[in-house]
C-alpha cells in the first residue's frame, strides 16, 4: 500500500518511521537553561558567589548576598500588597552557614512583623559567601516596607 502526499510517494513504514522520529523528539526534554530566566540567573549568580571566582570587592559581595536574602525572604512573603505603607523592623542572628539562629521584632505593624517572621524561618536562607560577608551580616536589623 502506498500513500501519496503533496506530489510525493511514500511508502508506510516510511511515514512511520518519520512519524515516531518527530514524536520522539518532540517529547525530547531541552536541558539548556534559558538565558532570559530570572530562575536560571539567580541560580546561576548564586553558584558563582559561593563556588566560583570572588568579586574583588567585599562590598559588593556583600549587596550581593542582601539581594539573595531579600529574595529568598521575598518568595515566602505571602500577600505583600496587604502591608502596604506599613513598616517592621525584624533583629536576627545567622549562623555561618545561613542558618536563622534567631529573630526577633523589634518595631512595627505586630501583623507585618508576623508575617514577615514567618517568611524568613520558612525561607532557605543562603550561605555567606566569604567569612568577611558573614561578619558583616551575621547580627543584622531587617527592615520590611512593602508597596
Amino acid at each position: 500500500m502506498k500513500i501519496t502526499h503533496s506530489g510525493y510517494k511514500t511508502g508506510v513504514a516510511t511515514v512511520l518511521a518519520a512519524m515516531t522520529a518527530l514524536a520522539l523528539t518532540g517529547c525530547a526534554k531541552n536541558t539548556a537553561p534559558s538565558q532570559t530566566d530570572p530562575v536560571n540567573k539567580e541560580v546561576d549568580d548564586i553558584s558563582t558567589n559561593l563556588g566560583g571566582p570572588k568579586t574583588s570587592a567585599p562590598g559588593k559581595e556583600k549587596e550581593h548576598y542582601i539581594a539573595q536574602l531579600q529574595a529568598a525572604i521575598q518568595s515566602h512573603l505571602k500577600d505583600a500588597e496587604a502591608y502596604s505603607g506599613k513598616r517592621c523592623t525584624l533583629s536576627i542572628k545567622l549562623a555561618p552557614d545561613g542558618m536563622l539562629i534567631s529573630i526577633r521584632a523589634e518595631q512595627g505593624e505586630p501583623e507585618l512583623c508576623q508575617a514577615a517572621i514567618k517568611a524568613i524561618t520558612n525561607a532557605r536562607l543562603p550561605k555567606p559567601p566569604t567569612a568577611a560577608v558573614y561578619e558583616a551580616v551575621k547580627s543584622s536589623a531587617l527592615e520590611f516596607r512593602p508597596q
